[in-house]
């Protein structure tokens, strides 16, 4: 009974829990649509540190709640089916299939994120000039993380070869078993610095260990009996849900579509070398004018701005405190329209000299003054953080 209740639970899981944070997703609309309003007044009730809105992110309450929804409602219908003298043994099977072919896809997407430089992105210069201890544990471990290629091109291959295991009869145990390794250390890593995908992390552990569960017996009897014997794994599932080796195909193509095609629509194979929008950067305020009249070191209320990939503008001020605005850049009419959180549009006019990379704002404040800062490009990639030296003794190191 227990093993048709996890299999229908990783059945329904497999279909709900998001796998993309995108909101405009199909996944996440049907989500929306069909559980939002149950779990808004259970978590408003409950939780009072719950958000106003439903959200299905990782770590959210919302999510959480419904986990725990779908596993009650997998209870209710495997009981439901004992009850009625339902045969639903076949569910087991198909979810145990299911299971691998989900696993297989988020192993290859995560692991080409990583090979693409995508998941580990390069830090962004507003990251690179904040000091050290002002910034959290899950920012400076992804910082960190993504100041190095290699390491992102390895961890990622390593993911994607799990994957292609996992697709192999002969070396789906092996995968697993290496997924496992994998995925407890990525649990060690969100739990330790913080990291907001616990709840996922935790899930897809779980999902491993209910597709290792044929071979439970076995493994136990290979690891850990003294008396070793000959342990064949050869479990291939239930007579009513053999997947043929055409419609194995089948999928296994349809998986590696989903996963590339974004990387293919963009062209962007290494991220870190992939173009930046305009502007992109930092910038050192060096001179700032109030109706032209220049304005003390000392009074300058910025020292540092800069802009961000995902537009954003984030001005610095003298004791490293950063202020974000999104923004739309107009080149042609040389106009940067800032928006605060309340979406109120703010016009600043600009000039920029691609020459001495010099960027020059000026914007009209609420008293009528005048505005004008005067700020020159940072060569932020030349920093020791990005260099490249190896040392492979310590004499090495100067």
């Amino acid at each position: 009974m227990f093993r048709r209740i996890f299999a229908l639970f990783f059945i329904l899981a497999f279909a709900f829990i998001p796998l993309a944070t995108d909101e405009n997703s199909i996944q996440h609309k049907i989500v929306v649509y069909l559980f939002s309003g149950v779990i808004e007044p259970i978590q408003g009730f409950l939780f009072d540190d719950a958000l106003d809105i439903v959200d299905f992110s990782s770590d959210s309450i919302s999510l959480n709640l419904l986990i725990i929804l779908l596993f009650i409602l997998s209870c209710i219908i495997v009981t439901s089916s004992r009850i009625f003298k339902v045969d639903i043994d076949w569910l087991s099977h198909i979810s145990l299939t299911v299971a691998l072919y989900y696993l297989v896809f988020v192993m290859l997407k995560y692991g080409f994120n990583k090979v693409f430089k995508h998941q580990f992105y390069l830090p962004e210069p507003n990251i690179l000039y904040s000091q050290f201890g002002i910034l959290s544990k899950d920012i400076l471990y992804w910082s960190t993380m993504g100041t190095s290629y290699l390491y992102s091109l390895i961890t990622g291959l390593v993911e994607v070869a799990i994957g292609l295991m996992l697709l192999i009869r002969k070396t789906k145990v092996l995968g697993l078993l290496a997924a496992m390794g994998v995925m407890l250390n990525i649990v060690l890593v969100n739990f330790s610095f913080d990291i907001s995908v616990k709840t996922f992390s935790l899930f897809l552990t779980a999902t491993i260990l209910f597709c290792l569960s044929p071979y439970f017996k076995d493994l136990y009897t290979f690891f850990l009996q003294s008396k070793k014997k000959l342990v064949t794994l050869n479990y291939q599932g239930g007579k009513l849900f053999k997947i043929t080796s055409s419609l194995k195909f089948l999928v296994s193509i349809l998986i590696f579509a989903f996963v590339l095609l974004p990387y293919l629509f963009s062209g962007n194979f290494n991220d870190d070398a992939f173009g930046r929008p305009f502007l992109h950067g930092a910038y050192k305020v060096e001179q700032m004018f109030i109706n032209d009249k220049p304005m003390a070191l000392s009074d300058m209320p910025f020292r540092r701005l800069y802009v961000h990939r995902n537009n954003y503008m984030i001005f610095e001020d003298k004791d490293g405190g950063m202020t974000d605005h999104y923004i739309q850049i107009d080149k042609g009419e040389n106009r940067i329209i800032l928006f605060n959180y309340q979406e109120e549009p703010f016009p600043i006019e600009f000039n920029y000299l691609e020459s001495d990379s010099i960027l020059s704002l000026q914007f009209w404040e609420g008293k009528g003054n005048k505005i004008k800062v005067v700020s020159k490009a940072m060569n932020w990639k030349n920093l020791p953080v990005f260099k490249t030296d190896f040392h492979l003794t310590i004499d090495q190191v100067k």
